[in-house]
């Protein structure tokens, strides 16, 4: 996996938390701005929460190409979240305009 973006207040998530964005190898021309996710493309947003005793880790967001896009979060205790919880992921990302990410790969 390759940081490619961050630390960044993540207004698509309600500005609740600063994002880190890594991404891996198959998902490089999206990113590059050279066509849409492959299969096999990840994405993850690490969400960090400011707190006054310091920055704390919210977990990760997961998208993760394979035939459409799939949605899951990782709370920070480890917890795999695939459900219906994260049915919302896919709905607004459906939805939002598709913007490409400003950094190229290292």
């Amino acid at each position: 996996m390759t940081r490619i973006a961050g630390p960044f207040l993540s207004r698509g998530h309600g500005e609740r938390f600063d994002a880190i964005v890594w991404t891996n190898d198959a998902a490089r021309p999206m990113v590059e701005g050279r066509g849409g996710g492959a299969d096999g493309a990840i994405l993850v947003e690490e969400a960090i929460v400011h707190d006054i005793r310091g920055d704390e880790a919210a977990g990760l967001l997961v998208m993760q190409q394979r035939g459409g896009w799939q949605f899951m979060a990782i709370e920070p205790d480890g917890t795999v979240v695939s459900d219906g919880r994260v049915a919302a992921c896919a709905a607004c990302h459906g939805q939002a305009p598709h913007a490409v990410f400003p950094l190229a790969f290292p």
